[in-house]
């Protein structure tokens, strides 16, 4: 059996995570907005890598949840280009 492409994966992720019980209403927003910002930073993070880190961070969020310092960890830093 093929193996889904990841983009579509990411999107059953996401659809997974606004529609879970386990997910609290703050940590749904924070894997939302999480996955937004891999999506705005596609030249540093790929499909692949996107998948891997919100796949770990939803599991984190189902198993442990409400935890403010899985968002300081897996929120993308951004570079900043002023020298």
């Amino acid at each position: 059996m093929p193996m889904a492409d990841p983009g579509s994966q990411i999107e059953t992720l996401r659809e997974r995570i606004e529609e879970s019980d386990e997910i609290s209403d703050d940590d749904r927003d924070a894997l939302l907005e999480f996955s937004d910002e891999l999506y705005l930073l596609q030249t540093e993070y790929g499909d692949h890598r996107h998948l891997k880190l919100l796949r770990h961070c939803t599991r984190m969020a189902e198993h442990v949840g409400g935890s403010p310092t899985l968002w300081r960890i897996a929120t993308p830093r951004r570079t900043s280009s002023v020298g």
